[in-house]
């Protein structure tokens, strides 16, 4: 019987065999097969102290939220205990451009009227690394988007004309001009030896 405080999927989970588990790439998550047990994400209400201990065993987070790790066969009927408000698994990390967006409420804001379309904005972006070669960073006419890109993981060299940027001492900012210079294609590909270096390693600064 399915329980209105577990989150649809996690029904899903708890009613298909093992099989159909390894089948999937959502429905095994925080599931250990060998062991029986399901680590989930609970909301709750008042203390769960009370109920941690083997074979249940709970991490506090913040605002109502635990980690909870306990057998199969218990996380039905723990889920009707008064203090249990919701039960949902956790979910894989999927690097993914459309997902991505999709999280971020994007495509419902550019898909109907007024189109909004961000031209206009300045966006800062704190990341790992870019590849400056994508078409998300990149105007219609195939020139760049980004109007500096600095990147961190570089070690100045002014006789390079590689410097960071102005008040700080570390790092290597790119211009705008020497990324499109970067993009120049020759047979519609990128030249190697135009790319800007580190570029795809880099941190767009606005």
């Amino acid at each position: 019987m399915n329980s209105q405080k577990l989150e649809n999927l996690l029904n899903l989970a708890l009613d298909a065999t093992q099989e159909e588990r390894e089948k999937s790439s959502v429905l095994d998550t925080a599931y250990a097969e060998g062991e029986k047990r399901w680590e989930v994400i609970v909301k709750y209400n008042g203390d769960l102290s009370r109920l941690a201990g083997s074979p249940i065993q709970v991490e506090n987070l913040i605002a109502g939220y635990a980690i909870v790790t306990l057998p199969q066969s218990l996380l039905r009927s723990f889920a009707e205990l008064d203090e249990v408000e919701y039960i949902e698994m956790p979910k894989r990390l999927f690097f993914s451009i459309v997902q991505a967006k999709e999280a971020s409420c994007i495509p419902p804001v550019t898909i109907r009227e007024p189109y909004l379309s961000g031209e206009g904005v300045i966006v800062a972006v704190i990341d790992s690394g870019i590849d400056y070669t994508r078409m998300d960073f990149r105007n219609r006419d195939g020139s760049s988007r980004i109007l500096y890109l600095w990147d961190q993981s570089l070690a100045a060299d002014e006789a390079k004309r590689m410097t960071p940027p102005e008040g700080f001492l570390s790092g290597v900012e790119f211009t705008g001009e020497q990324i499109n210079a970067a993009l120049e294609t020759e047979g519609g590909r990128v030249r190697e030896s135009r790319k800007v270096p580190g570029c795809r390693q880099g941190r767009t600064k606005k």
